[in-house]
């Protein structure tokens, strides 16, 4: 009785000893899926991949790949709870086994910009926006398609124009220039606008939108304007220090 006791002590001890050394960030794996997530803003031509090593089912944009667990080393070292936790390095992550493709490292890289972009000179979805979008998807997808479809093109604008001010780039082009492309990106917007139809409150919402581009087009021709004066002003008084000198 007493050896039975011994033993069932000893297997308890065990169990308990590898139960504590099991990894609660990566279950006791040693790998676990890293991704990269970026907005696509509903017009993205993803398409899904199965992973070789998880078997999930991912988007390529996604950038899904596993590394070693930063907390155990794929288990070379024990994740305690004591005080004395461990603390990841840099030589823990190795190479991933799924690598994105040139074409699929160019696409995430556009998708990032374009969020970037978006969030800081474009016309980000604010939530007013989205409820109503979320609506008129289920009541009439192929108008919503056609909706964000013309609204990217928009967005595209405005972050040209909103960056070429912020930036100075707007000083490098003439006047006419800018009149001209206004005139094409104009013609442009009309064709993506008729060519759906969206509930009044989207409507709202697209005026407001159609402000924001028709402002930052001014802005931009603002600063073309002030310095064709400026070069204007510059070619006068070159041509009177020629005068006075001949």
């Amino acid at each position: 009785m007493k050896k039975l006791l011994i033993s069932l002590c000893t297997l308890f001890f065990s169990i308990s000893t590898m139960s504590a050394q099991i990894c609660n960030y990566c279950k006791g794996t040693g790998r676990v899926a890293k991704n990269v997530t970026v907005s696509t803003f509903g017009l993205s031509n993803d398409s899904k991949k199965k992973c070789q090593e998880c078997g999930e089912w991912h988007y390529t944009s996604t950038g899904h790949h596993h590394i070693n667990c930063p907390y155990c080393r794929s288990g070379q070292t024990i994740l305690s709870s004591t005080k004395n936790s461990y603390k990841s390095k840099k030589s823990d992550y190795v190479k991933p086994e799924y690598v994105l493709s040139p074409e699929e490292e160019a696409l995430v890289r556009a998708y990032a910009q374009n969020l970037f972009d978006t969030n800081n000179f474009g016309i980000p979805i604010k939530s007013e926006e989205q409820s109503i979008l979320d609506n008129f998807k289920v009541s009439d997808n192929a108008n919503y398609i056609k909706y964000l479809k013309w609204r990217q093109e928009l967005n595209i604008y405005i972050i040209d124009y909103h960056k070429s001010a912020k930036y100075g780039w707007a000083k490098a082009f003439s006047t006419a220039s800018y009149d001209k492309g206004k005139r094409e990106r104009d013609a442009r917007i009309v064709q993506l606008l008729q060519s759906f139809y969206a509930p009044k409150s989207l409507q709202n919402i697209a005026m407001q939108h159609m402000n924001t581009y028709e402002n930052a087009f001014k802005m931009c021709r603002a600063q073309a304007a002030l310095q064709e004066v400026q070069n204007n002003l510059d070619n006068m008084i070159l041509r009177q220090n020629m005068l006075y000198f001949y």
